[in-house]
């Protein structure tokens, strides 16, 4: 009797488990649908941020070209005028 006592309990434990598993096994699926979801958005972000980064890169080089210019129009203006 005893035997039989301890195997209900374990097909009993065996159910419990199996239907956490279940749950875990859906759980791990909509994880996995959400870290896929976020990789898409995270790339998305990188490809904005490099075009930003670029276009910077191309003000500030702009930007330096302006001065260096300015700089020697104000030397030349100053020569001429001594």
């Amino acid at each position: 009797m005893l035997g039989v006592t301890q195997l209900n309990y374990l097909i009993i434990d065996n159910q419990k488990l199996c239907q956490e598993n279940q749950a875990l096994t859906k759980i791990n699926e909509r994880n996995e649908l959400y870290i896929g979801q976020i990789e898409r958005e995270l790339s998305d972000i990188r490809q904005v941020n490099e075009r930003n980064i670029e276009a910077k890169k191309k003000w500030r080089k702009a930007t330096l070209y302006s001065v260096s210019l300015n700089a020697i129009f104000l030397t030349t203006l100053y020569v001429l005028s001594r």
